[in-house]
């Protein structure tokens, strides 16, 4: 998948939708203790690589689901919650490409030598 000149892309998936973990045993008086249900929320990975960037590898959450704040894995950030919303036909993409929905994600690529100092 490559991006397009004004550095969108096109993706088709299934919507993801919420999943139970196994949750018996000790598991289950982890989750009691932490008040949360055995459900992951409904969430996409991503991998993102370009030559002479630093390969990103992410999961974003879909913003409206019955266990965004009672997921069973703690520890995400709010900037990863994201909005889906319907599309317009634009110049014919929806048709073309089977496009329902759409969103924009919170991240950008930042080149090697900006962050050679960090490594």
């Amino acid at each position: 998948m490559e991006r397009n000149e004004r550095g969108e892309f096109y993706f088709k998936a299934v919507v993801p939708v919420p999943y139970p973990i196994p949750h018996g045993g000790p598991v289950r008086k982890l989750l009691q203790k932490l008040k949360r249900r055995p459900y992951r929320r409904s969430h996409f990975y991503f991998m993102f690589e370009k030559l002479s960037y630093d390969r990103l590898i992410t999961v974003l959450y879909l913003r409206g689901n019955p266990y965004e704040k009672t997921d069973a894995v703690v520890g995400f950030k709010e900037l990863l919650i994201i909005d889906f919303k319907s599309i317009a036909n634009f110049e014919g993409l929806a048709e073309q490409h089977g496009i329902l929905l759409s969103t924009t994600l919170p991240y950008q690529l930042v080149g090697r030598p900006k962050v050679a100092h960090i490594n």
